[in-house]
């Protein structure tokens, strides 16, 4: 396996692994573990504030992060996510089974599914992701079912994400794991706003 289709699979496997976490309602100790720590990490949902109050600013920093998990966790709940190469993530609708489904179907790299975008940067596409293991970005858009906790409103969604990953270690002794830096987001908007008691 050459350097840079072993680097396109760690990048990959790490975006994919942190979107699954973030739709999946985990403890926000469970994506913490995920984001860098230097840098410090960067979320941002862009757009419109009055729709979300998570949306519209970057959250930095570890303790600003939490605090989006918080916000995002009271006022917005994921139903399900799809995303590229049949990895999909679906809320149970009974409360006797577990609360998270996920379908996690392999990614096949075959010749015909990766296309290289340019000789000059190495950057891949691949079942929908682009993969540029020149800058160590991943962006990918998803289909989501998302309902507001707030108006009870439920509505379809496309999910523009884009990752900047970095490389770090913890601790000298460790080897190096990819970590999430930046999040940066778009999403379709609900059409009820949000209104601040």
């Amino acid at each position: 396996m050459e350097e840079s289709d072993s680097l396109y699979a760690e990048l990959l496997a790490t975006a994919r692994e942190f979107l699954l976490l973030l739709a999946s309602d985990e403890s926000p100790r469970a994506i913490l573990s995920k984001l860098s720590t230097t840098p410090c990490p960067i979320i941002e949902e862009h757009g419109d504030s009055t729709l979300l109050p998570f949306v519209g600013h970057p959250f930095i920093g570890i303790d600003q992060v939490q605090q989006y998990s918080e916000l995002r966790a009271t006022h917005l709940r994921i139903d399900k996510l799809n995303l590229p190469s049949s990895c999909t993530y679906e809320k149970s609708s009974s409360s006797e089974q577990n609360d998270h489904i996920l379908t996690d179907t392999p990614i096949r790299r075959h010749h015909e599914d990766i296309e290289r975008m340019d000789d000059e940067i190495d950057e891949y596409q691949a079942d929908g992701w682009i993969v540029d293991t020149n800058t160590n970005a991943v962006s990918v858009v998803a289909h989501g079912i998302l309902t507001s906790l707030i108006t009870r409103q439920q509505w379809d969604s496309r999910i523009c994400y884009r990752l900047l990953l970095v490389s770090e270690k913890r601790r000298e002794a460790e080897l190096a794991e990819w970590k999430v830096h930046r999040v940066d987001s778009w999403a379709d908007a609900p059409t009820v706003r949000y209104t601040p008691s």
